[in-house]
This record gives structure tokens, sequence and C-alpha cells, in this order.
């Protein structure tokens, strides 16, 4: 509660200052032609916490960070904050896809973020990453939880999984800081409660959880649900909602 107060009292501060410096706009021009930093500092204030942008035009706009959206970036994003270590107990010159998921208690991905790991380069690295909802405000009727995916870069084989539910659903930010370790292997499960029609039963590292990791081109708790078309590279690995990952060595979307 006192977070939220706040923030609420430091974006009404930004605001009445926005309101005095566009008030007082010409004033400020008139009395200082010349005064660059005096123009400066009015476009800085306009834009709070976003950078302004002059267009072709000469009009100004706000370009806002991932965490605040308006056009004058006033309002926050209701998101997700992680920082992220990982270590490998593997070899420390394999390298992995990680990709972190923030997705609703129907497995829908509402945002993702995805990056290479090399273990003797990025063993003591923090991963700073926001992951937004899909829609604003979020849907407050469901539960969402972050998933986080490791693959081999080069092959593109599965490896292992965390979960990692959203507690107190209400609030408007998650901050969340977490510590991995990427294990030597993830078994296939012996004895599975669940029936993976196209895929294998894992699982997650953290909650000893089991879920079906799906063969490609197939989704769905139970792996029977199979993906539309979408023109994914050949030697990439389509994870659903358009999302293709890239093996070591390409990049883009598809």
């Amino acid at each position: 509660s006192y977070q939220i107060n706040m923030t609420t009292h430091d974006s009404s501060n930004a605001l009445e200052e926005n309101r005095f410096l566009s008030s007082n706009y010409h004033i400020l021009k008139d009395n200082n032609n010349n005064d660059n930093e005096t123009l400066k500092l009015i476009r800085t204030w306009r834009c709070n916490r976003g950078l302004p942008i002059r267009t072709r035009y000469g009009k100004f706009i706000c370009l806002c960070p991932p965490s605040y959206y308006g056009d004058q970036c006033q309002y926050q994003n209701q998101r997700v904050s992680l920082t992220l270590q990982l270590q490998a107990v593997v070899d420390f010159r394999m390298v992995f896809i990680i990709v972190i998921m923030l997705i609703d208690d129907e497995g829908q991905i509402n945002s993702y973020e995805h990056f290479n790991y090399l273990g003797i380069r990025d063993c003591s690295k923090k991963f700073n990453i926001y992951l937004l909802y899909s829609t604003q405000p979020k849907d407050t009727t469901k539960n969402y939880s972050i998933r986080i995916d490791a693959f081999t870069a080069i092959s593109l084989d599965y490896h292992a999984s965390w979960l990692f539910p959203l507690e107190f659903s209400f609030l408007p930010v998650h901050h969340s800081a977490l510590k991995l370790f990427i294990p030597i292997f993830n078994p296939e499960v012996a004895e599975c409660i669940l029936q993976c029609n196209h895929g294998q039963c894992k699982k997650y590292e953290n909650t000893k959880i089991d879920f079906c990791q799906c063969d490609p081109g197939w989704s769905g708790s139970q792996c029977s649900i199979k993906y539309e078309t979408y023109n994914c590279s050949s030697d990439s690995f389509y994870i659903g909602s358009g999302i293709c990952i890239c093996p070591l060595g390409k990049y883009g979307r598809q």
C-alpha cells in the first residue's frame, strides 16, 4: 500500500510540473529565446520517464520505456519485472537458448523474451527482463505464471523447464529475482498422470509437477492440438503464438 501511494504521489507531482511547464512554455521561450537548456528541460519533463523525439514535421512525441505508456509516458504498465541469473551444471562451453514467457492458466503466451546463454561468459551475469500482459489492464480473472524453457542452441533440443506462479494477482507490478541451475538433463517421467499424445511427459525443475513437452507442431495440455501452419525456417523451432526459436548463428522472427 505504501509503495502504491508513493507511486501515485510521484506521478501527481510529475503531472503538476508538466502542467506548469506547459502553461508557461511561451513565457519561458520569450524570456530565453537562446536558452537551449530551458527548452531541453521543458521537453524532458513533458515526457516524464521517457525520451522526447522530434518528428520530421517538428512535432515532439514521447518514446516510452516498456514499463510506462501514454502520450507523456505518465501511466505505469502492468508488468512483471524479472532479474534472472543462471548457472550451468553441464559443460560451461555449451550454449543454451533461454525462453522466458508470461503465460496464463490456459497456457496462452502473453509476452516473451529469449537470449543465448554461454556459461563460461554469463555465469555471473544478471539478466533484467520486462514481461507485459497481453491486455492493459490485465484480466484479473486469470492466474499468471513465469515459465522458463532451456534449449540447446545448436540442435534446438529441449533441455529443461521451470514454472513460477505469480502470487497476489491484484498487484499491478510483480518483481521477481531468480537464480536457476541448468541441469545435466531432464529425463522423461516414468510414471506420468498425463496422456501426452504428441510429446513427452516432463517435470518442472523447481516444482516437480508433470507437464507435456509437445513435439514441434503440437500444443495443448496433452499435445493434442495441431498448430496452424506458421512460416518458420526449416531449422528453427516453433513454440506457438507466432514465436520461432532460431538456431545458433541465425536471428529474425522466422
